[in-house]
């Protein structure tokens, strides 16, 4: 809106704040999170103070208030700026480890700032070995999906940060892990996984999802932060430059690894320590047929 907005005053005049409540009601304690005092509900005077100043003429200043203000869970406190992503902000990456096992909670996945390289002086069999090591796999079954515990609001699901333990056991969630952390870490704007993948399902999803370590008088527990969904089925323009592609394939032709990316709506979250993991909140039938569809699934 403030580069493409129709007018001037349209323009300058957007606001941007970002709590950390469901869609309603805006309570300070959601899911099993108390965010304390500084998330009481301020929407409907901000509200009010908004309307009067662009409605009823009223110089209330409303139009001086700072262009972002966000609630950095975990600090539980207000930031405020006046562009997002927030000045000064730096982008970091983090690679997907593990040794071909990163299944549950337990396996040996981790999440790393350092690159996955290859020594160009190994043998190409060494090399080989430590590409297919690499590489992580899990079986689908679309009649037993992960649930979905917390996250975003639905009617059915309870919204918010909740305990992710009881879905990181399975074999069928693939989980990376940073190492203990020796000083707290913000993580407060835009996050994009682009994970190479490939599937012998003519369709399936794949879901990224962040998860916080916490380690509190509860006890240690991962608790949701944020997660995206991927659909996997190729868009026509790909189709179009590569006639015959398809992310499926038959059980004894490996699928040819590709490149999704998604993104994770903006957060502000502050952690002592961080997990990523992919798993599968919602039942694909990987038909490729249209969504909540009667089609037959396809075994795992």
């Amino acid at each position: 809106m403030r580069k493409h907005g129709g007018s001037e005053v349209a323009r300058k005049g957007q606001q941007l704040v970002i709590g950390p409540w469901l869609h309603i009601p805006w309570n300070q304690k959601v899911g099993q999170i108390d965010f304390g005092p500084q998330a009481a509900n301020p929407v409907d005077q901000l509200q009010l103070r908004w309307f009067d100043f662009w409605l009823k003429g009223i110089p209330n200043g409303a139009d001086q208030d700072p262009k972002v203000r966000i609630f950095v869970m975990g600090a539980n406190r207000w930031r405020t700026a006046n562009q997002w992503p927030l000045p000064g902000t730096v982008y970091r990456k983090y690679y997907l480890h593990s040794r071909g096992d990163a299944n549950t909670d337990s396996g040996d996945g981790w999440l790393s700032t350092e690159k996955p390289d290859m020594n160009d002086d190994a043998s190409v069999q060494s090399r080989r070995k430590a590409k297919e090591a690499a590489t992580d796999t899990f079986v689908y079954d679309p009649s037993d999906p992960v649930p979905s515990i917390g996250g975003r609001f639905q009617a059915s699901v309870p919204g918010g940060p909740y305990d992710q333990r009881p879905v990181l056991d399975r074999p069928d969630v693939l989980v990376y892990t940073t190492s203990p952390l020796e000083e707290d870490v913000e993580v407060t704007g835009p996050i994009t996984v682009t994970l190479y993948a490939a599937s012998s399902a003519r369709d399936t999803d794949f879901v990224a999802r962040w998860v916080d370590l916490c380690d509190d008088r509860r006890g240690a527990r991962r608790l949701h932060r944020r997660a995206a969904v991927r659909r996997a089925r190729l868009g026509r323009r790909h189709r179009r430059r590569h006639p015959g592609s398809s992310r499926s394939a038959s059980a004894t032709t490996p699928p040819p690894s590709l490149p999704m990316s998604t993104r994770l709506p903006a957060v502000s979250s502050r952690s002592r320590r961080a997990a990523g993991g992919i798993p599968s909140p919602a039942p694909n039938a990987r038909t490729n047929a249209p969504a909540g569809s009667r089609a037959a699934t396809t075994p795992p």
